[in-house]
């Protein structure tokens, strides 16, 4: 790719350089938001979302460091997923279990969040490199599961499960169904 810097001002490969050297703090000076916003040929489109994704997936690990130091799992979760709700790629899988239908013998990855509430368990998987659909059958493995021990969530639904939980007014509600 070659934008002719005589016709349009861009630190594109400047921010590739960045990137691709893994320096943050010179990928975040430089991104200061969409690639030649205003422009809106369809050549542009492609690399402005591929800036975008690279910026993303490079700024992605100094923030989950960050909620990592966090020791209360639902703000970690609530930080998560509202951060997710504005990128278009998913790091994170939410899924809701029945308390009836787990047992806690299944080991939890480094990245997951698990969530024990009193009747149900919510589970954040890390999605990782893996394909969506890889990430939750090995998840129904390790935990001796089945498709339909579990249901799988956006972040708005998780979000809502914990304001509801979490309001004063709560009572028992059956959301597996």
């Amino acid at each position: 790719m070659h934008i002719a810097q005589s016709h349009f001002q861009s630190d594109y490969k400047e921010f590739l350089e960045a990137v691709e050297s893994g320096d943050l703090k010179r990928a975040e000076s430089m991104y200061t938001g969409p690639l030649l916003d205003g422009i809106n040929d369809d050549w542009v489109k492609k690399y402005r979302l591929t800036c975008q994704k690279m910026f993303e997936e490079l700024n992605y690990p100094a923030s989950q460091k960050n909620l990592d130091k966090e020791n209360n799992p639902i703000t970690k979760l609530k930080a998560i997923l509202e951060q997710q709700k504005l990128t278009r790629e998913k790091h994170f899988i939410p899924l809701l279990l029945r308390k009836d239908e787990v047992i806690f013998g299944f080991s939890v990855r480094k990245g997951d969040i698990l969530v024990d509430f009193e009747d149900i368990v919510i589970i954040v998987l890390e999605k990782g490199t893996k394909s969506y659909e890889k990430t939750i059958k090995g998840f129904l493995k390790r935990a001796g599961l089945t498709e339909q021990a579990v249901k799988i969530l956006d972040e708005n639904g998780v979000l809502e499960i914990i304001k509801i939980r979490n309001s004063d007014s709560y009572e028992k509600k059956d959301f597996s169904n």
